[in-house]
């Protein structure tokens, strides 16, 4: 749905310094999980969106104060959504400078707990794998993806699943090729206090890899420029650009009476042998 690499400041209580990529053989540690490390992905991905342009557009119903006190709820229902489908979490943690915590595989933080111990994340990716979908019929109700719609409201509804879905699948189209069934990348986001140092390029580029192994493409939509520079030096196609709300919004998608409207770039990754 969106992938944003441009990021705020991090949440009051993370980390106040930043801290340099942990590497073990010249390699940055990768850590790969199923929907027990929804927790610690929303935890991370929540503050990060607060200014994403898409997210915004979406939620501009609601005032700013109340769209940020939503967020973590909203990204718990989508990555829960994500998880029972199959959905796989990469991320790359904090030094060992921070105290781990227990997730449990409600993906909620335990103290105690004996199922996954994790330092506070440092960048993340969300990928669904192909053939997989967030809204799989029989997930909807489980994840609690109805909820979702009725915060929106009919005009966020609209601006989700007909305005947006129906423009990416229309570039879907058009630019997928007979038989393309795609990685999703669903979401990408770092910190603040770790921008700089190619920690999210670093795990795009392992996604990459496992494609190129499986001779998967990879799908994705950028949302904001700087994500998308970073995807076209990695190899990724741009496909279409998609914008949303023009005359009604600005860029940041806030409401604006003759915007320019939401920028979204539709992009497509292909292994070698197949570009």
């Amino acid at each position: 749905m969106a992938v944003s690499l441009d990021t705020p400041p991090i949440a009051a209580d993370g980390p106040s310094t930043t801290t340099a990529p942990a590497k073990e053989d010249g390699k940055l540690q990768i850590s790969v999980g199923g929907k027990e490390l929804i927790h610690p992905a929303v935890t991370l991905l929540a503050p990060i969106f607060e200014t994403d342009p898409l997210i915004t557009y979406f939620l501009n119903g609601l005032t700013r104060e109340e769209r940020n006190a939503y967020l973590p709820k909203y990204f718990t229902i989508l990555l829960t959504a994500a998880g029972m489908n199959k959905g796989s979490f990469y991320h790359t943690d904090e030094l060992d400078s921070n105290p781990p915590f227990s997730v449990p595989s409600s993906g909620s933080p335990q103290k105690g707990g004996k199922v996954a111990v994790s330092h506070p994340w440092r960048s993340t990716i969300v990928l669904l794998p192909p053939g997989s979908s967030i809204d799989n019929p029989l997930t909807m109700l489980p994840s609690g993806l109805p909820s979702v719609l009725l915060k929106l409201g009919l005009r966020g509804v609209r601006k989700m699943l007909f305005e947006f879905e129906g423009a990416c699948k229309s570039a879907r189209k058009a630019g997928l090729r007979k038989g393309e069934d795609p990685y999703y990348i669903f979401f990408v986001g770092t910190a603040a206090a770790h921008q700089g140092q190619g920690i999210g390029g670093e795990l795009v580029k392992e996604v990459l890899r496992k494609a190129q192994g499986e001779g998967k493409t990879v799908w994705l939509e950028a949302t904001t420029g700087g994500s998308r520079r970073l995807y076209k030096r990695l190899g990724f196609e741009e496909v279409r650009e998609i914008v949303m709300g023009e005359g009604r919004v600005g860029g940041d998608g806030l409401l604006k009476k003759g915007g320019e409207g939401v920028r979204v770039w539709a992009m497509v990754w292909r292994p070698e042998g197949k570009r």
